[in-house]
């Protein structure tokens, strides 16, 4: 996420609109300077975390679980990761 924070800081700092991203400009949205190439590295590691913390989550409450609640702790857990997306989904504004 500090990756994503100094490219979200930089799209504020240059033009042409600077922190201003809503307003127009003569009629017409003008775009940032930043190219997309640099959000690239944000994805790759928000992947390369949820890859980490889903495949250790799940074979913890896997190899944990009692036989009789295997199913019920593994939905537990993926219940708390659709917990996280739904408020992230809820936060983040379209």
């Amino acid at each position: 996420m500090a990756w994503a924070a100094v490219v979200q800081n930089q799209i504020y700092a240059t033009g042409p609109n600077y922190s201003f991203l809503n307003e127009l400009e003569e009629g017409q949205q003008k775009y940032n300077d930043i190219t997309v190439a640099w959000q690239t590295p944000t994805y790759f590691f928000i992947a390369i975390s949820e890859i980490f913390a889903s495949i250790t989550g799940l074979e913890y409450a896997f190899t944990q679980a009692p036989a009789s609640m295997k199913s019920i702790v593994m939905s537990l857990f993926l219940f708390t990761s659709a917990i996280g997306s739904a408020l992230n989904f809820a936060l983040v504004p379209v």
